[in-house]
This record gives C-alpha cells, structure tokens and sequence, in this order.
C-alpha cells in the first residue's frame, strides 16, 4: 500500500464532498418512509385483518385468492395485496 499525500486544498474538497454526499443520504433516508399496507404479516393477523379462520385463509391459498410468501419456514401475507383480494358482492 502507497500512502498519497494530499494538500490542504484537496483535503478540504474530499471533505466537502463527503460532507454533501453525506447530506444526501440522509435527505434521502428521512423522504424514504415505509408504506404500512406494504407491511408483511402473519397468517393470524391476516385472519385478524380479514375476519377470517384459519382453514379458510389456506383454502384462498390453494385459490389463489391471497399470495403467501415465506422467509425463514414462516409464512407472511402482504397486507395491501390482502385489502385488494376484497371483492365487492
């Protein structure tokens, strides 16, 4: 490894410029807000959220009313695509 030496003036520069790209990440971290109808949850709250059993949530699964994912052997619903599998009769 070589060391490379900087002037004051370039010190300064690469300072500024981590400064603002610093700035930036951080504007962006604090605009960049979760949707919580994007949340993920579990089968219960999701027969909580749709007034639902058990047995009849895996039937809308074998359907494929309602889309589950998986993380970890655990199974989630997405709760917007589960307030949109609401059909109006």
């Amino acid at each position: 490894m070589t060391n490379v030496l900087l002037s004051p003036i370039e010190i300064g520069n690469l300072i500024d410029r981590i400064a603002t790209r610093t700035a930036e990440l951080i504007q962006t971290r604090q605009t960049t807000v979760p949707n919580p109808a994007d949340d993920l949850i579990t089968p219960k709250e999701a027969c909580e959220l749709l007034q639902c059993t058990p047995v009849t949530l895996w039937r809308w699964e074998k359907k494929g009313r309602v889309t589950p994912y998986g993380i970890g052997g655990k199974k989630f619903f997405k709760r917007s695509e589960l307030l949109n599998s609401i059909v109006k009769k």
